[in-house]
């Protein structure tokens, strides 16, 4: 039983994304909290294949400094979880020692997709 229903699970997300290549657009990358915070707010289209273990960061591509999302001690991580296959995700990232200033380029890091080149407004 357990077997038909992870196929009828796969064959619906077949069905539902298709062949499609699993990249990352980002719709909006701004400062936040008086330049603390960096947000990002991204579309996935395959969000099926991100799992809720996937690490996300932000690279600042001047220095190559990695950024993590932000956690809280009650919350967790400040980022969607496509578990539930969410195709809008939206991470925030702790700004250290205001690194990402606006117009600096940075790099949205999801698991093993790569978006480049974001400006930050």
């Amino acid at each position: 039983m357990q077997s038909l229903l992870n196929f009828i699970k796969r064959l619906v997300i077949r069905l539902r994304y298709g062949f499609r290549r699993n990249r990352i657009v980002v719709t909006q990358a701004v400062l936040s909290g008086k330049g603390s915070f960096v947000d990002i707010r991204y579309l996935l289209s395959r969000p099926d294949k991100i799992s809720p273990q996937t690490k996300i960061y932000l690279i600042h591509q001047e220095t190559g400094t990695h950024l993590e999302v932000m956690k809280l001690a009650r919350i967790g991580p400040l980022q969607t979880n496509h578990a539930l296959l969410a195709k809008t995700g939206t991470a925030l990232f702790r700004n250290r020692n205001d690194l990402v200033r606006p117009g600096s380029k940075v790099s949205l890091v999801l698991g093993n997709i790569r978006a480049d080149n974001i400006e930050v407004s």
